[in-house]
């Protein structure tokens, strides 16, 4: 099972997260970085893990950022008919700047939102 590490307090991370679902909930473990247990599982501090997206496969490798974003996309099977697409220099840019302006986005929402109540997510 591919266990995905996500800040659960960011509705942005929380979208991503039943956006993949909808596609496939067969393959993916979801779990809370603002957990300790999470931390603890992976031996990573919180602060850092709730810094971007974590994956962590069935060896137990660990692949983050866009990169874990590619990966996720790649193990739905709607998207398998389009994984020659993922290996295209422009396609891996898009992903990249995609999730780099997601993630600002998120810190930004996190940071000044007056009625947010994820301010207590750290970013």
């Amino acid at each position: 099972m591919i266990k995905v590490f996500y800040d659960g307090k960011c509705i942005l991370c929380r979208r991503y997260k039943q956006a993949v679902e909808l596609l496939d909930n067969s393959k993916f473990t979801w779990l809370d970085a603002n957990e300790e247990s999470s931390s603890k599982m992976l031996n990573i501090p919180t602060q850092e893990l709730l810094a971007d997206l974590h994956v962590q496969l069935s060896d137990n490798s660990i692949i983050k950022g866009s990169a874990a974003m590619t990966y996720i996309i790649k193990q739905i099977p709607a998207a398998s008919r389009f994984s020659w697409l993922m290996e295209k220099d422009s396609t891996k840019k898009a992903i990249e700047t995609f999730h780099s302006t997601s993630e600002k986005l998120r810190r930004r929402l996190i940071k000044s939102c007056p009625s947010c109540k994820n301010k207590s997510s750290s970013i």
